[in-house]
């Protein structure tokens, strides 16, 4: 096979793989509000659905279709050849690896127990402040998140918007 079909292949298994992979987390930023709006077993949901799509779709191709297609790309383009003159490469590997380890070890434990939290009952401080460290490991542009148990939010504004309305739902549940 020629060399440069192998190429495209990879390429589009690669690109196939970013939009498919990582694609879906871009909807959290509308689920995350909605979670603060539907109550506290609406938002327990949204919470739980927002860590099956991570697990059964993010974590999968983030493990192995990313590195292995990326990986068989160095190689096969020739990109191994004087590997650190190409910074671009390195960067971009080593600003994944930093996401990587920052989404396992940092937020999944998180929202794991945000979750854990919710299904106890309404907000408490705990849970808050989880929110909180989720929010501040969050606070790219692209990713923040809100104290809802949202796993991100478009804006700050949305972001206390949904804490508003959050407190105003647990407060009128609590009071029923």
């Amino acid at each position: 096979m020629d060399t440069s079909v192998l190429i495209a292949i990879l390429l589009l298994i690669h690109v196939g793989g970013a939009i498919v992979g990582f694609g879906p987390v871009f909807t959290f930023a509308v689920l995350g509000p909605l979670s603060a709006k539907a109550g506290p077993q609406g938002g327990l949901a949204l919470l739980q659905g927002m860590e099956a799509i991570e697990k059964r779709l993010v974590f999968p191709v983030a493990i192995f279709v990313q590195p292995l297609s990326g990986l068989a790309l160095i190689f096969v383009a020739g990109y191994n050849t004087s590997f650190f003159s190409h910074y671009w490469l390195w960067g971009g590997i080593l600003v994944y690896a930093i996401a990587f380890y920052l989404a396992i070890f940092g937020q999944n434990p998180r929202i794991a127990r945000m979750i854990e939290l919710a299904k106890a009952g309404p907000p408490t401080p705990e849970f808050i402040a989880t929110a909180k460290k989720v929010q501040q490991s969050r606070s790219l542009p692209w990713s923040c998140s809100c104290s809802t148990g949202s796993r991100r939010s478009s804006s700050s504004r949305t972001c206390r918007r949904a804490r508003r309305s959050t407190s105003s739902a647990s407060g009128s549940a609590s009071a029923t």
